[in-house]
């Protein structure tokens, strides 16, 4: 492996690298906007790598396969999945119920097809909104994604 130079054509010491590294260190731990910018930049970087993507499932499938309290909770965290799926189809045969059916955009009628029906955030949660039942509204699919654009 090839070692960078430095301006005067000449390796870094392995001291002047540790320095580095320690200011590095420090600033990530220090500077929570460095912080992000560099953990969007490696997100960003390794969102779409194939070869990393490949690497991730190979990974989780030896894990899964050798290590016993990982497969356990990675099972129990799909069990949560699907319960709070669950509480969200009711949450949302309530609010279709209260709201007598309509969307709370364009006030027509909610499709009958539920997987059509979206349950928007009246304040987004990026706004500061909750997920509390008092927040949220029935919506038809083409009035959310509209609003979203």
């Amino acid at each position: 492996m090839s070692e960078q130079l430095d301006i005067f054509g000449t390796a870094p010491s392995s001291h002047s690298r540790e320095l580095r590294n320690a200011r590095q260190r420090e600033r990530y731990a220090n500077d929570p906007e460095y912080r992000e910018r560099r953990r969007s930049e490696t997100r960003e970087r390794y969102r779409n790598d194939p070869s990393v993507l490949e690497y991730q499932r190979e990974y989780r499938r030896k894990r899964m396969a050798n290590d016993p309290e990982y497969r356990d909770r990675m099972r129990a965290k799909k069990r949560e999945e699907r319960r709070a799926r669950r509480g969200s189809r009711k949450l949302l045969v309530g609010l279709i119920v209260s709201q007598g059916a309509l969307c709370r955009i364009c006030e027509e009628s909610l499709p009958t097809d539920m997987a059509r029906i979206h349950i928007d955030h009246i304040v987004p949660l990026a706004e500061g909104g909750a997920n509390d039942p008092v927040n949220l509204r029935a919506v038809c699919d083409k009035c959310n994604l509209i609003k979203g654009e």
